[in-house]
């Protein structure tokens, strides 16, 4: 039975990208053992998996170990310091160690996870990155922090995705030399030289300067849970492996009674007819900076009857204080997202992953305000061009340019065509079992 390992860092929602697949394998025969720095041990219960809860790194350990030293004393200290910058991110023998029990066939580890992967070379076991972004290797198609749609304009041209690409180098040196001062020498760059020399691991394994990344493996196969045809045209490289979306229909997620009872009144309304449509609200990043949006978001709902907005919004119920809700806007604490999605006409998205994997998923067309973080320019920028839904101007658009974007969604039907395409694209990947036969490639390699 081969085994597998699944590493994962601190991001939830990654780590889910891959949980339905590593269902699938275990029904094939694979032996599973999940490791993840985000608390996952109550999603995985019902699996038949093995599961490691590994440490998060401990900020105050660092800043309590150097709090007394000075600029020269770090200096003269330096090779220590970086050494014990290692220890308590545990990225040494404790991890090596620890993927040595679950004797693994294949390592599937998260992209952000560099160091770990470096340390799991020695272990001459296959190495697949995991992530759920696009490419963001250099390429004829924008960086995936821009906004920039291909043929859109001078940003869109030939010169001005080479231009948007000098100027995410030129910013990321400037950032990079920045942290080096700053931090007198523990920059994310030098670690990774450092624990390279210490392990005794090639540097050339390292690609610096990609994207927003401190580096990438230059050696190793990455592997995403994403459609490639969601891309851009001339944004492929032949170590991006695209293997599809993977969405949980059956994931069993916690809510109150008191949430309950108010979502399935107004999931029947909205199947008797008594409410026209039912607008999903995905913004939970945000509310703390973009809270006068949130408030015209609100206000619009107000002018208006037939539709009714949903949000869920955490532990931000403050913000909301400010503002009267007219009675078709209903917050929750928390919402099962699938599930409101399933009975959604409309979503409104900060273009994260997971929030337009599973809008997709359920053909619900989406309003489209990015939340500016990392990849979410790219991901709206791909979405419009893909007429998968409206680009809103969350900085501009007031209450009557919302309530126009989202009737352009509801009754668009180049949207509506382009979602079952996708829709149809999605299950392909899972019916051809692309992301099974592509791991099991990669197993291969080592009987061979």
């Amino acid at each position: 039975m081969p085994r597998i390992l699944y590493v994962n860092g601190i991001v939830h929602s990654r780590f889910m990208s891959g949980l339905g697949l590593m269902q699938r394998l275990a029904k094939r025969g694979h032996h599973i053992t999940c490791m993840s720095m985000a608390n996952a041990s109550d999603r995985i219960n019902d699996f038949p998996f093995d599961y490691i809860q590994l440490d998060r790194p401990e900020d105050s350990l660092w800043v309590d170990f150097q709090k007394d030293m000075g600029r020269k004393d770090k200096i003269k200290r330096l090779s220590e310091r970086r050494n014990r910058f290692i220890r308590i991110n545990e990225i040494q023998d404790d991890f090596t160690e620890l993927v040595k029990t679950t004797q693994p066939d294949l390592i599937l580890c998260d992209v952000e996870l560099v160091y770990h992967a470096l340390a799991c070379l020695k272990l001459k076991v296959p190495i697949i990155m995991t992530m759920n972004w696009f490419s963001f290797w250099e390429s004829k198609a924008p960086p995936m922090h821009a906004m920039t749609i291909p043929g859109e304009g001078f940003p869109g041209s030939t010169l001005g995705v080479r231009l948007q690409w000098l100027k995410l180098k030129l910013r990321n040196y400037k950032e990079r030399l920045r942290i080096y001062l700053s931090t007198v020498g523990v920059d994310p760059k030098s670690i990774l030289i450092h624990f390279c020399k210490q392990q005794g691991i090639s540097i050339k394994e390292l690609e610096f300067g990609i994207w927003k990344l401190p580096a990438a493996m230059r050696n190793l196969p990455y592997m995403s849970f994403t459609a490639g045809e969601l891309d851009f045209p001339g944004n492929s490289v032949s170590k991006h492996h695209y293997v599809g979306p993977t969405v949980d229909e059956q994931r069993s997620d916690k809510i109150t009674p008191e949430s309950r009872k108010g979502l399935d009144t107004l999931f029947a309304k909205r199947k008797d007819g008594s409410i026209s449509s039912i607008v999903y609200a995905t913004l939970s990043t945000m509310f703390v900076s973009d809270r006068e949006f949130l408030h015209r978001l609100i206000r619009a709902f107000g002018q208006q009857s037939d539709w009714h907005l949903v949000i869920g919004i955490g532990s931000s119920k403050t913000l909301f204080e400010e503002v009267t809700l007219p009675d078709t806007v209903h917050l929750y604490e928390w919402v099962p997202q699938l599930e409101v999605l399933r009975h959604s006409d409309c979503c409104i998205t900060h273009a994260g992953t997971s929030s337009y994997i599973e809008s997709i998923h359920f053909g619900v067309p989406m309003v489209v305000y990015s939340g500016g973080d990392w990849d979410q320019n790219g991901c709206a920028a791909r979405l419009v061009y893909h007429n998968l839904g409206v680009r809103g101007d969350k900085m501009n658009d007031d209450e009557t340019s919302i309530l126009k974007h989202i009737e352009t969604a509801l009754t668009d039907t180049k949207i509506h065509h382009s979602l079952k395409r996708f829709r149809k694209i999605f299950k392909d990947y899972q019916d051809n079992e692309v992301a099974e036969r592509f791991i099991e490639a990669q197993l291969n390699t080592r009987d061979s």
